[in-house]
């Protein structure tokens, strides 16, 4: 996603969570080599649906996934971990 690239996955948890059918590219039963073989011939066949998927990746990529963004987050959660009350440290 961060190269503007469609995505095929299988539709294993967390996977549809981060890549959502149908925005970015396609989700798939795990095993289900017909579907995974229609959605790849929809993506070679479909070049405006291809270049949909490829610029809402790179869009999806830098609004949740990015580094500067996951590192924003990540300070914000230590930032209320330092905040909850300390234990004892010698119980």
């Amino acid at each position: 996603m961060a190269y503007g690239c469609a995505v095929i996955i299988s539709g294993l948890e967390p996977l549809p969570e981060v890549i959502p059918d149908g925005e970015v590219g396609f989700a798939v039963p795990c095993g289900d080599v017909p579907s995974l073989a229609n959605r790849m011939e929809l993506l070679v066949s479909q070049r405006n649906l291809l270049r949909q998927f490829q610029a809402h990746a790179r869009s999806r990529y830098g609004e949740y996934h990015a580094p500067e963004v996951v590192a924003k987050q990540l300070a914000r959660v230590f930032e209320q971990v330092f905040a909850l009350p300390r234990r004892d440290s010698s119980l």
